[in-house]
Parts: C-alpha cells; structure tokens; sequence
C-alpha cells in the first residue's frame, strides 16, 4: 500500500496499529484529531514522532492501554519525548489547540481528544 499524507507533517503509516495481523480491525485516524496536531506540531516548531496511533482491541490489551482507550476510536496518539522537560510544554500547547486528555511520561506524551480537562502521569 503506498503511503499519504494525513497533514503537512503526518503520513498514514505513523499511526497505523503496530499488531501486524492481517485482520486487524483498528479504526482509521480520526482526521479532526490529525487536524489537531498538525496544530500542535505547527505550535511546537519541529517534528513530532508517533510512537502509537490508531489500536485493535488485543493491540490494546498488549500495550497496557484501558479498555476505553481512544487509541480505539483512532482519536489518540502517544509521541517521543526526547527530552523529559518537553512533555509539560507540549501538554501546554496541546491545551491551546483543545485536546481533551493529556498523559505525560518520562520518554512519550499521550494526547487524545476525549473530554476536556483529562490530565494524568505515568509511573
């Protein structure tokens, strides 16, 4: 399948399901959360890198996420942090562009767009 882009800086292939089952039934990326953090990564200035998108159910399971996790509807994504002190700035500007949950860890950041004013840490 060749690959496209979702925005400026997002192509498909970095939020596809990381199962690699050939039946798998992860949902496509919701394109007003891609909209979202083409924001994001506009504000931001410099590249973004996906470590998850979009998850089937097992895909889920076996990465730890709940079982309401919006990886599930295609309506989050987890990014690299290179830097530790990276994540609370980006949770700032993730707010800016009005999306919902924000979980900072040391190494990534999930952001999704489920309600508003979710915010948590990971041990």
């Amino acid at each position: 399948m060749k690959d496209t882009y979702l925005s400026r800086s997002f192509r498909h292939r970095e939020f596809i399901c990381k199962c690699r089952r050939s039946t798998c039934s992860a949902p496509p990326m919701n394109m007003q959360f891609i909209n979202k953090l083409q924001a994001l990564r506009d504000l931001w200035g410099k590249a973004l890198v996906v470590n998850s998108g979009s998850r089937c159910a097992l895909w889920n399971i076996a990465c730890g996420g709940t079982p309401y996790s919006q990886h599930l509807l295609g309506l989050a994504a987890d990014l690299h942090l290179d830097n530790p002190a990276d994540g609370p700035k980006l949770a700032s500007l993730a707010e800016k562009v009005q999306l919902g949950g924000i979980g900072i860890s040391l190494n990534f950041i999930h952001l999704d767009d489920g309600p508003a004013g979710r915010r948590w840490t990971y041990p």
